[in-house]
């Protein structure tokens, strides 16, 4: 029956609302026609079809012409374009090489938009170093979405403003925070040396040297020497003489040689990447020092051959597949909202336990 009270096109129009939620119309159905709704409902077909008219207009039904009146089906949501910024050298036949750190991101990558039904499109030059003009370019000539870029670039912030007021994010994957005003996808990798030191000292160490290739060769590691050295000072355990750096992979020799003349040897060896606790690990037995009987060894990274080294290793893990998933999610969410700020998401490293660590003698500890 028709409600009085408001207008009798409303009326109709709130009935009619309820009878597609209701699911006795279904999208794509065909509804009665303005003569047999006038009729059914006791009302003038001017009524009829400014209520139809209404329904037209926020997209509920849709006319045919010649065939009547249907309810709408709705749209599919637009399949969103999505472009990843990485190096040339990262980049062969249009996929990624085997570099554990960039094979891992796409995999999570390739597992998000797969799941979002997002087009993914690969976005590189001969110079990395990236300019706002040269998103927006690519933007416009590919019809992007948004882009994602794994390892910050200079030029970032330059970027991500530029492309927000297009309406387009732009989401950084980078294994630490430089405070940059960008969206970011990052690790907690503070609380996850902090896991690592505690876990040594609960078996027993308390001389523990970290071992680390210099900030100068390689600044993404900076952010992994300060909280080996935070947690070792939070601790109390943290000794200047066991802080050694070197300038590459050549120099771990010499640099261990140096450790391995003071006259109290550490009895755990951290180095900020599982490929310098291999080195470490062999100069070691070459030197006739075992691991992990004479002196236990852990890292950060836990790349694909940590497991199956010899010894397995203790290391941390960056979740660089989760960070990439997570940089897609973080991306997509902007796109659909309206939110001004710019976002951070950080995720949990995961200690990895093997054999290469092991508790210190009750004598020694």
């Amino acid at each position: 029956m028709i409600i009085k009270e408001k207008p009798k096109f409303e009326q109709l129009k709130d009935l009619l609302l309820r009878q597609f939620k209701s699911g006795r119309y279904k999208a794509g159905d065909k509804i009665p026609s303005e003569t047999e709704l006038a009729e059914k409902y006791g009302l003038n077909r001017e009524t009829v079809n400014k209520t139809i008219l209404t329904l037209v207009a926020s997209g509920t039904l849709i006319r045919k012409r010649g065939c009547g009146t249907y309810i709408a089906i709705p749209r599919k949501e637009q399949r969103l374009k999505l472009g990843i910024v990485i190096c040339p050298a990262m980049i062969s036949d249009g996929q990624p090489v085997e570099m554990f750190n960039y094979v891992d991101v796409f995999g999570g990558i390739s597992k998000a938009t797969a799941e979002l039904n997002c087009e993914l499109e690969i976005i590189s030059k001969e110079k990395f170093r990236f300019y706002a003009e040269d998103i927006l370019g690519f933007v416009k000539d590919k019809k992007l979405d948004g882009i994602l870029s794994y390892g910050y670039n200079p030029n970032d912030e330059k970027i991500a403003v530029a492309l927000k007021n297009e309406s387009v994010p732009y989401v950084v994957i980078a294994c630490w925070d430089n405070g940059g005003k960008v969206n970011l996808v990052t690790v907690d990798i503070e609380n996850g040396c902090l896991e690592l030191v505690k876990y040594l000292l609960g078996k027993g160490h308390s001389n523990i040297a970290c071992l680390s290739i210099s900030e100068k060769a390689m600044i993404s590691i900076a952010p992994r020497i300060r909280g080996i050295v935070k947690a070792l000072s939070l601790n109390n355990v943290y000794k200047e003489k066991y802080s050694l750096k070197f300038e590459n992979n050549n120099e771990i020799g010499h640099t261990l040689d140096a450790l391995l003349k003071t006259r109290e040897l550490p009895s755990a060896i951290l180095t900020t990447t599982d490929l310098a606790a291999f080195s470490v690990i062999e100069h070691l037995g070459e030197k006739g020092i075992r691991t992990p009987n004479d002196i236990s060894i852990a890292s950060i990274d836990d790349i694909e051959k940590a497991s199956i080294s010899e010894p397995p290793l203790t290391t941390l893990r960056i979740p660089r597949d989760k960070m990439g998933y997570e940089g897609v999610m973080l991306t997509v969410k902007l796109k659909k909202s309206a939110n001004g700020s710019f976002e951070k998401v950080v995720i949990a490293t995961e200690l990895k336990i093997r054999e290469s660590c092991i508790r210190m003698p009750a004598k020694n500890c």
